[in-house]
């Protein structure tokens, strides 16, 4: 599975903020099947999973 980390305003189009995690400063980790055929992911920054759960990680340390 490709994982991305993409910024708040594109979470909020997407839908995704309700379920997937982040904030308006990291950002919100999302996964492939999150995207829509319009999101050119060329643009966006691909995690891996490693990458990813230190993403959430560092998110459940500054709650």
């Amino acid at each position: 599975m490709k994982y991305y980390i993409i910024k708040e305003s594109m979470a909020i189009q997407l839908g995704v903020i309700s379920y997937r995690k982040g904030n308006s400063d990291a950002g919100y980790l999302v996964n492939q099947s999150d995207l829509v055929a319009s999101v050119d992911i060329s643009t966006l920054k691909e995690v891996s999973r490693e990458e990813a759960i230190e993403f959430v990680n560092h998110l459940n340390i500054k709650i």
